[in-house]
């Protein structure tokens, strides 16, 4: 069973894909930043993790049963805030990055990475790797251009 987000490029990463559907809004800075959606029937929670207020930033979101959904909602303040750390770990989570509002790019990051590394360096271990990949595939274009 696949328990991962699917996101569609171009789209808002508050609703990373064209059947994303917004269930609850738990914190916003000019757009929704944590809340959990709804996609083929799975409740998925997100989070803008880093760059709120950059042209770009990094998301993160993990699949939760609705019965966790249900909890989730039902808690405030600092049980919400420890609710959502604990739902981070323990399970594969996609991590998103998004420039000027717009999906651009995702991978997966492990449950295991999670565990022994934490979500920050996970996310920043797996962006770092595309980064890299885009680096050596821009340059290998940039040679054909020019040949």
């Amino acid at each position: 069973m696949n328990d991962l987000i699917e996101i569609t490029i171009g789209t808002p990463p508050w609703l990373p894909s064209e059947d994303a559907e917004a269930v609850v809004e738990f914190d916003r800075y000019n757009f929704p930043t944590c809340g959990i959606v709804r996609q083929r029937g799975k409740f998925f929670v997100f989070d803008c993790v880093d760059g709120h207020v950059m042209e770009g930033n990094v998301w993160v979101y993990a699949h939760v049963s609705a019965d966790e959904a249900e909890m989730l909602m039902s808690a405030s303040g600092a049980e919400l805030l420890d609710a959502l750390d604990a739902v981070f770990r323990g399970r594969p989570v996609m991590g998103v990055l998004a420039i000027d509002g717009k999906v651009r790019s995702g991978t997966v990051v492990s449950e295991e990475d999670v565990a022994t590394k934490g979500i920050g360096q996970a996310l920043l271990d797996e962006l770092r790797k595309g980064r890299d990949v885009a680096s050596e595939t821009a340059s290998a274009l940039e040679d054909l251009v020019s040949a």
